[in-house]
């Protein structure tokens, strides 16, 4: 009896087994197929990519940058005591009067300066020709004609066709503005439905605690930049007006807002800002151009000393090296809105790896690493 049961299990497993065996070519191309029409999906996308990539690429970083204004305007809304549809719309109000007030009191100083520093732009560089040639003895020409073509074209234009030029441009970026403003109050105000409810929905089970986690520390440490970096380029800039103002430097309101805008642009921003107020105070006061270094120099001691360390401690610590190559890389690729948000791509690009592979797949967050240079 027992044989027989055995000789009968023996004869089952021989047809499950004959089953599998016709039935796995069939397994084997079905899975051929699936892997054949992602290879596909996936060529048809990094092709779309590449041939679209400047366009796709600057409607990612807007929607970038709507996040970042976001995760930031999300913090101020957590802290009032409101609920959140009238503490978003107070938000709002408050966004829009800044901006408003901002561009009222400011525009019409900045547009007169920038209308004098344009006409006196030809005096002041046959000064400074004069003055290499008297003092130093150098008998250069600091702009030639093509230069002079160039720099009457930017700044001088007066036809029809550059203020419309003009016209057209501003447009362009107050449009820009506006879209981002929109999408981040869109954001803030149902960040969860249709939006981080469904990605998460599309995320493996057992993988959602880590992106939840990555989510919330990417917030932080963004709105921790946004933030940090509005306190920083206002207090600099604000010190380099009062600053120019008292030193009696030509065009201090407009050289100042420079100061300030650049220091927006890592490692870089500071020197470029810095070095082109002196150099327009250089052809324009001579005498006044080492006190302008000299301000310019105590400001951003004061601003990388004092300041920083306390308005970024929301966000991850960066070394150096790390941000200059970002720099190097996000500007290249790009251009000059990938300078500015440099810091914030790395820091995004930063958060994925360090949760997603290290602490996720590495399992090595808290491992204790020993120093790979001895600096002592």
């Amino acid at each position: 009896m027992a044989d027989t049961e055995r000789t009968t299990d023996v004869a089952d497993a021989g047809k499950a087994i004959a089953v599998a065996t016709r039935r796995l070519p069939e397994k084997l191309a079905e899975l051929q197929g699936d892997r054949l029409y992602r290879a596909i999906g996936l060529l048809f996308l990094l092709a779309l990519l590449f041939s679209h990539f400047d366009p796709i690429s600057r409607v990612l970083l807007i929607a970038f940058l709507s996040i970042i204004l976001a995760v930031a305007l999300h913090v101020v809304v957590q802290k009032l005591p409101l609920s959140r549809t009238p503490a978003l719309i107070i938000a709002l109000v408050l966004t829009l009067g800044g901006i408003g007030v901002s561009l009222w009191l400011g525009v019409s100083a900045l547009i007169a300066q920038f209308r004098q520093l344009v006409n006196d732009f030809p005096a002041i560089v046959e000064g400074a020709e004069q003055w290499l040639d008297d003092k130093l003895g150098m008998d250069v020409e600091l702009l030639g004609p093509r230069s002079r073509e160039v720099v009457e074209s930017v700044v001088g234009g007066s036809d029809t066709a550059a203020m419309l030029s003009g016209a057209f441009g501003f447009l362009e970026l107050l449009a820009l503005v506006v879209l981002v403003l929109v999408g981040a109050f869109y954001l803030v105000f149902k960040p969860n439905d249709q939006l981080l409810t469904p990605l998460i929905r599309a995320i493996p089970r057992q993988r959602r605690p880590a992106f939840r986690r990555m989510f919330k520390l990417m917030g932080e440490r963004l709105a921790g930049w946004l933030w940090g970096t509005v306190i920083l380029c206002g207090f600099v800039g604000v010190a380099s007006v009062v600053a120019f103002y008292l030193l009696g430097t030509p065009y201090p309101l407009l050289l100042g807002v420079l100061v300030g805008v650049t220091n927006i642009i890592p490692i870089v921003g500071p020197w470029i800002g810095g070095l082109i107020a002196i150099a327009v105070t250089l052809f324009a006061e001579p005498m006044t151009a080492l006190w302008v270094a000299l301000a310019i120099l105590v400001i951003q001691q004061v601003e990388g000393d004092l300041i920083r360390p306390l308005v970024m401690s929301g966000s991850a610590q960066i070394h150096p090296f790390v941000t200059l190559l970002a720099l190097l890389l996000f500007s290249s690729i790009f251009g000059i809105l990938g300078a500015v948000l440099s810091l914030p791509l790395a820091l995004a690009v930063g958060t994925i790896i360090e949760v997603l592979w290290v602490e996720e797949t590495l399992k090595a967050a808290d491992d204790e690493i020993a120093p790979v240079v001895d600096t002592t």
